[in-house]
């Protein structure tokens, strides 16, 4: 599994999944053929024997404890309004409502490592005001884009590139001749200026 993208409280939980799940695979392995002995499987999967001993025995701490009863009522909770509190949100409401002490990291983190999010999306405050052209063009083609004799009809457009090595931007403005398709001009600029483009 790649982890790299994953939020740093994720990436742990996972790391320690990860090596959970090789020492449960040990375990199964030598459990099923005796022949196999820890030492050796520890060796093949580059973990210490007392590690492996260490989580054979291992019994749930506090902590955890304390964790499984938190993501339980996270999940309650998340279900109730149909997960639309974010971390914050939810940790207010743990703590003013249901009386828990817990941290506010505490309840990302656990909210992260269980896929936990919030479904609510802040609407937008920007509100798109339309252009009211100052002067609008006779629409002289009427969408009619065939010519049937040279320069008859040209056409134009302007494009915007992204320069890669400075990531300056350029805009082209080439014309076509519609009778064959070919381009009879083309205006470069820094700018879009596309009243001015083709007046020099």
């Amino acid at each position: 599994m790649v982890i790299k993208g994953f939020p740093k409280a994720k990436r742990a939980y996972y790391i320690r999944f990860n090596r959970i799940e090789d020492y449960k695979l040990i375990k199964e392995i030598h459990e099923s053929d005796k022949s196999y002995k820890i030492s050796f499987l520890c060796n093949l999967l580059g973990i210490s024997r007392s590690a492996y001993y260490k989580w054979l025995n291992h019994r749930p701490s506090v902590r955890e404890l304390e964790d499984e009863k938190i993501l339980s009522k996270i999940q309650e909770v998340a279900k109730s309004n149909n997960s639309l509190f974010g971390a914050m949100n939810m940790y207010y409401t743990l703590k003013n409502k249901y009386g828990y002490t817990c941290g506010h990291n505490k309840v990302y983190r656990i909210m992260c490592i269980n896929d936990i999010k919030s479904n609510y999306r802040r609407k937008s405050r920007y509100k798109y005001k339309a252009n009211i052209p100052e002067e609008t063009s006779e629409n002289i083609l009427n969408r009619d884009f065939n010519s049937s004799k040279p320069n008859e009809k040209w056409c134009t457009d302007v494009t915007e590139i992204k320069i890669p090595s400075t990531g300056e931007k350029l805009y082209i403005s080439p014309v076509i001749d519609l009778y064959d398709r070919y381009p009879v001009g083309i205006s470069v600029s820094e700018r879009n200026d596309t009243c001015n483009i083709w007046n020099s």
